[in-house]
Formats: structure tokens, C-alpha cells, sequence
């Protein structure tokens, strides 16, 4: 399965409509125009499928995701510091 990927014209950004489709289904996709609220500017976005395309969707979501930052806790082991403040 793969997802379908439009570009904001403002940011020039790809985003994700949330569309997933196989190729066949693509490439009978009639030219109607759809719309999708875009994320990088926050406006409503009007594309035709001769504008998108596809990338497979494991890729498209991995290239897409934004970086996390794990959150230790106390169950994480923390690394052992050194305490250098001078007494001894």
C-alpha cells in the first residue's frame, strides 16, 4: 500500500492528505479535485491527481515523522556521574 503526497504551495513542503491507495487505484483516480488542510501553513489546499503522487507508506511516514525525544523516568537507568565539586 502507499500514500499519497501533495505539495503546499506556499511552504513548497510535502504533505500527507492521509490517503492511502494501491497504484492501480491511482492511476484510475478520475480529475476531480479534492482538498486537504495542510499542516506546515494551516490553509485549505485544492490538488488534482495529476499533481500528487505516491511513495510507499512505511517511507512516507518515516520521512514525515517528527523526531522524538525519549523521557526518562525513575524506572530508567540513569549513568553513573562523577561528583567533582571541589570537596575531598
Amino acid at each position: 500500500m502507499a500514500v499519497i503526497i501533495v505539495r503546499c504551495p506556499k511552504t513548497r513542503e510535502d504533505i500527507l492528505p492521509g490517503i492511502e491507495i494501491t497504484e492501480a487505484d491511482f492511476r484510475a483516480v478520475p480529475l476531480t479535485v479534492s482538498g486537504v488542510r495542510c499542516p506546515r501553513c494551516g490553509e485549505q489546499h485544492s490538488w488534482l491527481p495529476y499533481a500528487a503522487r505516491m511513495a510507499e507508506a512505511l517511507t512516507a511516514s518515516i520521512d514525515k515523522a517528527p523526531s522524538v525525544v525519549p523521557c526518562l523516568d525513575e524506572t530508567t537507568p540513569q549513568p553513573a556521574h562523577s561528583r567533582d565539586d571541589g570537596e575531598r
